[in-house]
């Protein structure tokens, strides 16, 4: 017994041999679910696996030929482990004796028996197959679309391998060749035992530890082989990829990868690129244009009017630095005859302090006039004396009256010009603040008026940009509906051009039928004379058939020209969508990321040609220009690259019309990560 664990199952293979004296049966018994059949034909072996969605039975059996061989020996590196997995039933030893044989002497590379070692083989079959094999030699093939891969030292023998297939095969199958000199492979394995040292032994395994082979197919053991590791369960493989970036496979055929993003979607106002949404959208543009032109004659006319206003308020302005002045001026005179005042108030008093001691005296000297009249005529002399100093004090005493009238009429003038400068100022000051208030009250009223222009402004722009929404989202239906058509359509053509296909080749056989009965009749024609009435009213009767078949035949082959053509038009349509949905996607995206990132410049690049065969991020800082783009996102930070997956996905969600918001993860691209998104989605 010899157990071979396959990517799906883990299958018994119980081999029972019962030997009679011409024939050997063989019969094996498995369950699969993939979509490989591979057939290996020797002298003396043959090797057959036939694989279904239901348990199946394989019978294998092996007798001795009788009649001509057909040698059919290929050598063949398939892995599997991606997109298929089936189960392999090795021979015994002594059966591959003629195959390996026969492999040396073909290719000149030595291969044995031992080269694999079964004893550790069953971990590596888990996850891929293995076919060695050579190009057909033989018309009878059976190896589907699988492509053989043949190891040759250098070019020269890869150019004769190649021209040998040329001329000798039958197939038309393509032929890959590995040329061991020149071929390239990117050797993990450090890497892998890196990945493999920081877990516990046995949960990540090496395919290539589990081979023994010539130091001269390295290269090519690593192409087929050294790409990925063996991992435990699903756990680990979920590790294995956020952690170190290793394609990985379980023991139960699940595969695991770093993720990657691709697809296409399609934008507003840009489903349709024909004549009429050209016109459509040249109309938008052109109202577009006249409403900013009009906009632009209103704000230049609000320009105008507030550098008239400006002026006028400049005018206002000089006229009250004028008023300011002048009241200065009166200020300053008010002040000078303030103080002339108070002078004279000085004055007065004085005055006033002088009188009273010119009575005083005047009393005194009335006294002594009255007491010298009763004396002798001695004092006559001093009484003359006295009245003549009396008469002087007299006069003075007039003269600071009158001086005291004066200065008290000074004081009273004085007070009424300060009283009339204050009021002119008080007038002044009452003119400049109305002015004031009024250029005011103009700056306000012109501020109202362009307020209500430019809420008048902003209605009309809104209602612009509604309606152009409306017919934005009537156009966005409009394409989805055409989408739709032009899908059931080449659905359509599709079905309808697989019933013309066989319709075409029922005709194509129901010609020839019908071309080798009148080649045949016409063989025989010399017995028509002789042939009964019936049997030629049949002969006109098919004769008549057939040109009808014919004429049909080609009404099918032209109307299969015509669909072949709409399918290749409609394929031109989704790329030309794709492109659309594309520009559409990456102005959202860099003007969001403009303004979530600001020190940041990204942009989405094609990682090929065409658009749909993925994206990339691209990035640099705008402080550093000259450095180049980068498109590594591990040298952002956690919530830079946060942010940029959300604008994408907002730049993807906004594009289209009524779209749907989809959160979507690299991980979520391979099984594992599916297989977490439908268990939580199933769940929830």
């Amino acid at each position: 017994m010899r157990v071979i664990t396959t990517a799906n199952t883990i299958t018994t293979i119980t081999t029972t041999t019962t030997t009679t004296t011409t024939t050997t049966t063989t019969t094996t018994t498995t369950t699969t679910t993939t979509t490989t059949t591979t057939t290996i034909i020797t002298t003396t072996i043959t090797i057959t696996t036939t694989t279904s969605t239901t348990p199946t039975t394989t019978t294998t059996t092996t007798t001795t030929p009788t009649t001509t061989t057909t040698i059919t020996i290929t050598i063949t590196i398939t892995i599997t482990g991606i997109t298929t997995q089936t189960p392999i039933i090795l021979p015994s030893s002594p059966q591959l004796e003629p195959l390996m044989e026969a492999l040396h002497i073909m290719t000149g590379i030595p291969i044995s028996y031992n080269t694999l070692h079964y004893d550790t083989l069953h971990c590596l079959m888990q996850c891929m197959l293995v076919y060695w094999t050579l190009p057909c030699i033989s018309n009878d093939t059976e190896y589907g679309d699988k492509l053989g891969i043949a190891l040759v030292e250098t070019a020269t023998a890869a150019s004769e391998l190649l021209a040998w297939h040329t001329q000798h095969s039958c197939s038309s199958k393509p032929l890959r060749i590995w040329d061991l000199q020149r071929l390239q492979a990117y050797d993990k394995l450090q890497q892998q035992k890196q990945a493999q040292a920081s877990f516990a032994p046995g949960s990540v395994i090496i395919p290539l530890e589990l081979f023994e082979y010539d130091a001269a197919y390295h290269g090519a053991m690593v192409r087929a082989f050294g790409g990925c590791v063996i991992a435990q369960d699903d756990a680990t493989a979920g590790q294995l990829v956020t952690q170190h970036g290793l394609l990985c496979i379980t023991l139960d055929g699940k595969i695991s990868r770093p993720g990657s993003m691709q697809g296409g979607w399609r934008g507003q106002a840009q489903g349709s690129t024909g004549p009429i949404a050209k016109k459509v959208k040249a109309d938008q543009l052109q109202v577009a244009a006249t409403a900013a032109s009009s906009r632009l004659q209103e704000a230049a006319a609000a320009a105008q009017k507030m550098q008239h206003q400006l002026a006028s308020l400049e005018a206002s302005l000089a006229a009250f630095a004028e008023a300011q002045q002048e009241v200065s001026l009166l200020q300053q005179e008010v002040s000078a005859l303030s103080k002339a005042a108070a002078a004279n108030e000085q004055c007065y008093i004085q005055s006033k302090r002088a009188v009273a001691d010119l009575h005083e005296r005047l009393k005194q000297s009335q006294q002594l006039v009255d007491a010298c009249a009763c004396t002798d005529g001695s004092s006559v002399v001093k009484m003359e004396h006295l009245q003549d100093r009396l008469t002087a004090a007299r006069r003075k005493a007039s003269a600071l009256l009158q001086t005291q009238e004066d200065l008290a009429a000074k004081a009273d003038e004085a007070s009424d010009r300060v009283i009339l400068a204050t009021e002119q100022m008080e007038d002044l000051n009452l003119v400049a603040l109305e002015q004031q208030l009024q250029s005011k009250r103009d700056a306000w009223q012109g501020k109202i008026i362009a307020l209500q222009e430019l809420q008048a402004t902003m209605s009309a722009i809104f209602c612009h940009i509604q309606a152009k929404a409306a017919l934005q989202a009537k156009a966005n239906a409009e394409t989805n509906a055409e989408l739709a058509a032009v899908a059931q359509q080449q659905k359509d053509i599709k079905e309808e051009m697989q019933g013309h296909r066989q319709q075409v080749q029922a005709a194509q056989r129901c010609v020839e039928d019908l071309q080798k009965q009148k080649d045949q009749e016409e063989r025989s024609s010399s017995k028509v004379q002789q042939m009964p009435a019936h049997e030629q009213m049949q002969f006109q009767s098919r004769k008549t058939d057939l040109e009808l078949f014919k004429e049909r035949a080609k009404a099918l082959q032209q109307a299969l020209v015509v669909l072949e053509e709409g399918i290749a038009a409609s394929r031109a349509q989704v790329v030309q969508t794709d492109e659309a949905v594309f520009e559409a996607v990456q102005d959202k995206f860099v003007a969001l990321t403009a303004n979530l990132l600001p020190k940041l410049e990204l942009r989405t690049e094609r990682v090929a040609q065409k658009v749909h065969q993925g994206l990339q991020f691209m990035y640099r800082s705008n402080s550093d220009k000259m450095g180049g783009w980068h498109c590594d996102l591990s040298r952002l930070s956690g919530g830079e690259r946060t942010l940029v997956s959300l604008a994408l996905i907002l730049a993807a969600a906004t594009a289209g019309a009524k779209s749907s918001l989809f959160l979507m993860d690299e991980v979520a691209k391979d099984k594992h990560g599916a297989t977490i998104v439908l268990d939580s989605g199933s769940g929830s």
